[in-house]
């Protein structure tokens, strides 16, 4: 999957804004996917961040250098 999405961002794709979305634990890829995948933006829904609380800013400084994390959206449903 991350080799097509590289491809097609590189052609016929190259001039649209691509968006990560996912749900449960499709959201924790989404949020892992940027890694791998230049995107515009994450919505991960309902979903575990994909690092233990408390290291978010580790996890985002290890970030391929030259880039920064796409703006991000986590939503979680009320109990």
């Amino acid at each position: 999957m991350i080799e097509v999405l590289r491809t097609e961002r590189a052609g016929r794709w190259a001039d649209l804004p691509l968006f990560a979305f996912g749900a449960s634990s499709g959201g924790s890829m989404a949020a892992a996917l940027p890694y791998f995948v230049e995107l515009t933006a994450v919505a991960a829904q309902v979903a575990a961040l994909p690092v233990a609380p408390g290291r978010m800013g580790e996890w985002l400084q290890s970030f391929p250098s030259g880039r920064t994390y796409p703006p991000t959206v986590f939503l979680y449903m009320k109990r």
